[in-house]
């Protein structure tokens, strides 16, 4: 690796621009001058098909492998490709599965071998690695399907309460419920309504204490690249990313994250949560996820530009990057509401400036938020009028 070349220009080609992931991916993208990117979709109308740093767009339905590679092929020779870079976990799935294949085409990133991806994807199966490598996370147990009987019923006595039962292929803390006894479990479990059918859960004792997320970018299990952030100002909804985050450096929380990269030997971008135990000041490790978070941006605030990171490692350069202690962050639509707030009078609980906000590339590209805005009105009229009939 050389870490000191330079890079006149690149051009990227975004696979997988079908969603909110990839406009972020875009977005990083888009600060860097050397940095044309290109963008294929199995969307006709993604957002960032609108946005100023999308160069190129082109869009194919095809839903198997084998021809989207060759229309992989087809568009790296039309435009001139060097990097194909996924921004999804569906993208990142694709071209580990491909790899061989695609790296003839075009260079590519490190990537993890598809079963680490599986393993990683399953919180069950993730809890047991931990375990098997004696790294610390929350006692966990595998639940089963909902609507079916528990599979596991004589190991229930032995995990700690409160705990959360945690549906095992959902992102973003979304499904998860807090039950507060053993009796408490089987009235959620019974209860439908706090169930998705045919999803299955595992349920984990909850630990009282600070949340921590630490992001990375790896090669052959090591972290080339990283960022760290707790919640300052938590969110409205539980176990959801908090309104407010700030940039921290934690070094037993960063230690035991390189452990964990390590002995999974991880290629690629990964984020990890941990929680602080509240009453002995243990880390443990909560969850793993092998693609982009939503707070890419933050990372990005605070001076780590991971797609960018990634992007360069495609090529064989490493450029040395440091997160900026102290940074805070908040999304668009969180400091949107500061701002309101402040602006009806109420006192505000914590300060944001603009520039640390992700509101700032909203203002920087509008036209993907003007057109996704405009879609949600027509939904929402429409829905009115379907309830009218």
């Amino acid at each position: 690796m050389d870490s000191q070349c330079k890079i006149r220009s690149i051009s990227v080609l975004i696979p997988d621009g079908g969603n909110y992931d990839s406009m972020k991916v875009l977005n990083c993208l888009g600060q860097v001058h050397e940095v044309t990117s290109y963008m294929l979709s199995r969307a006709k109308w993604p957002m960032a098909r609108f946005s100023r740093y999308c160069a190129k767009f082109e869009y194919h339905a095809s839903q198997t492998d084998s021809v989207w590679i060759d229309v992989i092929k087809d568009v790296v020779h039309r435009w001139g490709i060097d990097v194909i870079l996924p921004a999804t976990p569906r993208g990142i799935e694709f071209l580990s599965r491909n790899r061989e294949v695609i790296s003839q085409i075009a260079a590519i990133p490190p990537l993890a071998r598809p079963e680490q991806i599986r393993m990683a994807n399953d919180k069950w199966k993730f809890y047991q690695f931990l375990k098997q490598h004696g790294l610390p996370g929350p006692t966990t147990l595998y639940i089963g399907t909902a609507g079916e009987p528990v599979s596991n019923t004589f190991a229930l006595d032995s995990i700690g309460y409160p705990a959360l039962l945690k549906p095992m292929s959902q992102t973003g803390g979304y499904g998860i419920v807090k039950v507060k006894s053993l009796s408490d479990f089987y009235q959620v479990w019974n209860d439908k309504d706090h169930t998705i059918k045919g999803e299955q859960y595992i349920l984990q004792s909850f630990i009282t204490g600070v949340d921590f997320s630490l992001s990375v970018c790896c090669q052959s299990g090591d972290i080339t690249a990283y960022s760290l952030y707790r919640a300052i100002l938590p969110s409205k909804s539980n176990f959801s990313m908090g309104r407010l985050l700030e940039y921290v450096n934690e070094e037993k929380i960063i230690d035991i994250g390189r452990k964990l990269i390590a002995v999974l030997a991880w290629d690629g971008v990964a984020n990890i949560d941990f929680v602080v135990d509240k009453r002995n000041q243990s880390v443990n490790i909560l969850d793993f996820n092998p693609r982009f978070w939503r707070t890419v941006l933050g990372s990005m605030i605070a001076g780590v530009n991971f797609p960018f990171i990634w992007c360069l490692s495609a090529v064989g350069v490493i450029r040395p990057s440091s997160q900026c202690e102290g940074v805070r962050y908040a999304s668009s639509s969180q400091y949107m509401e500061m701002l309101v707030s402040r602006l009806k009078g109420r006192r505000a609980l914590e300060k944001i400036s603009f520039r640390e906000s992700g509101l700032q590339f909203s203002v920087g590209d509008p036209l993907p938020e003007l057109v996704n805005a405009f879609r949600g009105i027509l939904r929402r009229l429409y829905k009115r009028s379907n309830d009218k009939c």
